[in-house]
């Protein structure tokens, strides 16, 4: 992998921290949570895992959802930076379970088995479900889909934590 897009990852990788670890000075408000997540893109045939943030709302119907996947197999690595802004939230009557739908751009640098790497960059629109699990956070699904460069499929599983 060539020195820059060692960079871009690290900056990235620092991005995402910070963002996390600066959020007690913004206040309870700034972040609604945290969360892991893992999943699969069949093309390529990768597992993925990854963390994202819940942070505050923009624009008073949005909510700021950044996360970090690293995916693994088919003889390569995927780096994928999302930015997302959920921008739907349906909750069923009498159900503390929640359908969401989100957009937002994406960063994906390939990593070739020490064979070069590329960098691409695209869109994604999500959806998924929200399933509580207590007070402490949420289980969810989701699919998204990919526009331009981004990767067209990825099924995602995860949990949040502190809501969200």
């Amino acid at each position: 992998m060539s020195r820059l897009k060692a960079a871009l990852i690290l900056t990235f990788l620092f991005l995402f921290s910070s963002c996390f670890l600066a959020a007690p000075a913004c206040g309870a408000s700034a972040v609604g949570g945290f969360g892991l997540r893992a999943g699969y893109d069949p093309d390529p045939d990768q597992f993925i895992a990854g963390g994202q943030l819940i942070l505050g709302r923009a624009l008073g119907f949005m909510r700021f959802m950044p996360s970090f996947d690293i995916g693994f197999g088919d003889r390569l690595r995927s780096y994928t930076a999302n930015f997302d802004f959920r921008v739907i939230r349906l909750r069923p009557p009498k159900s503390q379970s929640a359908l969401y739908a989100a957009i937002g751009p994406t960063l994906v640098i390939w990593d070739y088995d020490r064979k070069g790497s590329n960098t691409d960059f695209g869109a994604t629109i999500s959806g998924g479900l929200e399933i509580p699990m207590g007070r402490s956070g949420h289980y969810i699904a989701e699919v998204r889909l990919g526009l331009g460069d981004a990767p067209d499929l990825r099924l995602i599983g995860g949990i949040t934590f502190w809501g969200g």
